[in-house]
């Protein structure tokens, strides 16, 4: 293919052998728009340590650390956070304390939270009460339409 004109589709394909691939993406800065799915950032903020750097071996959809960051700093303290409770007043600290080291690694470079908007029709009982850290089709198991 011409340079710069990969298929789209390659992009998120871990099957495919494509340089194109986001785990061969070997470029100097790259926007993501990816988070933590939930109020524990822990497995997605560790998703950053030099075990998760993609490689042949490792299969390269299997790993996470696609910006290919190495702090050794960075390991030892999401080990230490990755051992504090949700509820511990020291988590908070922990978290906050990755979040820097990361940016300190210069790799990752925070610009913006892109948030989501969903819309749903008045007509749908069921909701419960959904909250930020709900997903769209929260409990969809119990909606129903009125009438």
């Amino acid at each position: 293919a011409e340079m710069g004109k990969e298929d789209a589709s390659l992009f998120f394909d871990g099957t495919s052998a494509s340089d194109a691939s986001i785990w061969k993406f070997f470029s100097h800065m790259e926007m993501f728009t990816n988070g933590a799915p939930g109020p524990d950032p822990i497995a997605y903020l560790g998703g950053n340590r030099i075990v998760e750097i993609p490689t042949a071996a490792l299969g390269w959809p299997a790993s996470n650390n696609i910006v290919r960051m190495q702090s050794p700093e960075f390991e030892a303290a999401w080990v230490t956070a990755a051992g504090i409770g949700l509820d511990d007043a020291a988590f908070i600290p922990a978290v906050i304390e990755l979040q820097d080291l990361m940016h300190a690694t210069g790799v990752v470079i925070p610009l913006i939270y892109r948030g989501n908007v969903s819309g749903i029709s008045n007509e749908i009982e069921g909701l419960g009460d959904p909250n930020g850290w709900d997903g769209e089709y929260w409990i969809i198991e119990q909606w129903t339409r009125a009438g």
